[in-house]
């Protein structure tokens, strides 16, 4: 759902209705790239819409199934569980991996972000 939103806010940039509504990157683009975005924003629209109904009857079904309510939790932020279950740490090696991808990544930036 949130490659389904993040595809609609960039469509949404390049997209345009051909009457009166266009996107604030209309005029850097191509006619076939904003006949594109306008054809996927459109696309997104529906999908967007069937993922929220199609997540809203799971938490629904889930709530009827297992007697377990997920909605009061969304709203409050808090759900009471029996138990913590215990921590469990990363090794060693996949700290220092991301680590240094991390790192590479800040300089890769700072180096071609200027």
């Amino acid at each position: 759902m949130l490659a389904l939103l993040l595809a609609q806010t960039v469509s949404g940039l390049f997209a345009s209705d051909g009457i009166d509504t266009d996107g604030p990157f209309v005029d850097a683009a191509s006619d076939a790239v904003v006949k594109w975005m306008t054809r996927l924003h459109n696309l997104g629209d529906t999908a967007l819409l069937l993922m929220i109904a199609l997540h809203v009857a799971a938490v629904l079904l889930h709530w009827l199934l297992h007697r377990d309510n997920l909605v009061a939790p969304m709203l409050s932020g808090r759900k009471a569980v029996d138990e913590a279950p215990p921590l469990r740490f990363a090794g060693g090696w996949r700290a220092t991996i991301l680590l240094a991808t991390a790192m590479a990544a800040v300089a890769l930036l700072s180096y071609f972000g200027n």
